[in-house]
């Protein structure tokens, strides 16, 4: 009877690491049966020894110190392993918000695709490695893509002679995790028949429902009459609200720039720069909604009597570290994450490890 294969465990390197006048950089991915990892003991206090780890990238056997790496789950190992360059991909680990994301995602999703300037709606597809290793496959999500596109890489499916899935001519894409985002779509007509290799509609608002989005620091309210597909997002037709002087015709405008009124929090949920409050106003409650809720700070202009918006220039303190400055790009609620979140894009932040996204 033959001895049963020993599991692979991987690993990501965390810093450059010399060897004579070569360097492994980090980012790259270390492989070590899970036999060998136990059987030396690299846990505990024990995980202070040279373990012998394959690096995936370089086909090079290393002994490397365990508190210069981290494991890695299979399915990370894999979704990592499709990115290039090395910087990139540790970025990705520990930036992971994409990583997360990206194992949500399942065959028939609608998504879109960044494919160099341009970002394409498409479908997945196909899910999995496209060429084989010994140590570690990559895997990328084929796509096939809504629109016609005149870029380079488009196949009908098949890669290096093999067929992944079945599109029509030069409108599939093979690409890694970090090229490819969820995409909403109209939710379906009442009745209508569903194809299980369609993506599903998904979209969270339906016509009647109030909602309201922030545009040059001006909070924007009305009622949702339609919904269509933009082909990168969902757009949401809405009648401003006429009681507070809003103009009558109808807007268009991102899903992703819209919340429902009902999720709006009162004035004075986010506190400006110098102002305090009363106890049992709901203050501890507001602490545990994250950093962006907690220390928002408003830029040279007097507090507005509403919230921050788009285009606000605020502050962030971080784990009680120097504060980020930046400016508020987005406002709107994430995939699988509880609130509303703001996106900002810094101007300065903290040198201690590579920016994230804040929520």
């Amino acid at each position: 009877m033959a001895p049963k294969e020993s599991k692979t465990l991987y690993f990501i390197l965390l810093v450059d690491f010399p060897v004579n006048e070569r360097v492994f950089p980090a980012g790259t991915i270390a492989a070590i049966p899970e036999a060998d990892y136990r059987r030396e003991g690299a846990e505990g206090e024990a995980g202070r020894r040279k373990l012998k780890y394959h690096l995936v990238d370089a086909e090079v056997s290393l002994e490397l110190e365990a508190q210069t790496l981290q494991m890695l789950t299979d399915v990370q190992a894999g979704l990592l392993q499709a990115v290039s360059p090395s910087a990139r991909r540790l970025q990705l680990y520990l930036d992971d918000l994409e990583l997360v994301d990206a194992q949500r995602l399942g065959l028939h999703d609608p998504v879109t695709v960044s494919h160099h300037t341009l970002t394409l709606p498409g479908i997945i597809r196909y899910i999995g490695t496209i060429v084989s290793s010994h140590r570690l496959s990559g895997t990328y999500f084929g796509i096939e893509l809504q629109v016609d596109a005149n870029v380079d890489g488009l196949n009908s499916g098949e890669f290096g002679g093999t067929r992944f899935f079945q599109c029509r001519e030069n409108s599939g894409i093979f690409v890694p995790f970090n090229k490819v985002k969820r995409r909403w779509l109209p939710c379906r007509e009442p009745g209508a028949s569903a194809d299980p290799t369609e993506p599903q509609g998904s979209c969270p608002f339906l016509p009647g429902d109030s909602v309201a989005f922030y545009m040059a620091e001006e909070l924007r309210t009305g009622t949702v009459v339609g919904i269509s597909d933009g082909g990168a997002t969902v757009l949401v037709h809405f009648k401003p609200d006429p009681s507070k002087g809003e103009l009558s015709s109808t807007r268009k405008v991102p899903l992703e720039s819209i919340v429902k009124q009902d999720m709006l929090r009162p004035y004075g949920s986010l506190l400006h720069s110098g102002e305090s409050r009363t106890e049992g106003d709901g203050l501890e409650q507001e602490q545990e909604q994250g950093p962006v809720q907690q220390a928002l700070v408003n830029g040279d202009s007097p507090p507005p009597r509403h919230w921050l918006g788009v285009t606000s220039t605020v502050q962030i303190n971080m784990n009680n570290g120097p504060p980020a400055t930046g400016v508020i790009q987005w406002i709107g609620h994430l995939p699988g994450v509880d609130g509303r979140q703001a996106g900002v894009e810094l101007v300065s932040a903290p040198t201690d490890r590579p920016g994230r996204s804040l929520g």
